[in-house]
């Protein structure tokens, strides 16, 4: 009896981690530049570039240089 309950606390335990990492996680945009540095399992240049580019659709044209104009 006890070894039974022990096994399918264990069991749902491990459930219980799976699914909360599977739901953390997060869709990472095609023009992110740190897509593909992912070694460790957690990329956190990737995760800094979402959260800093998150809504824009031009990142990849963005530049200052229209602060400093000729003249």
């Amino acid at each position: 009896m006890f070894r039974k309950a022990f096994v399918t606390a264990a069991v749902l335990v491990l459930l219980e981690i799976f699914a909360a990492s599977y739901s953390s996680a997060r869709m990472i945009s095609p023009g992110n530049p740190y897509r593909s540095f992912n070694i460790s399992g957690i990329n956190y240049g990737s995760m800094q570039w979402e959260r800093t580019n998150r809504g824009r659709t031009n990142y990849r044209h963005r530049s200052n240089s229209f602060r400093y104009r000729r003249r």
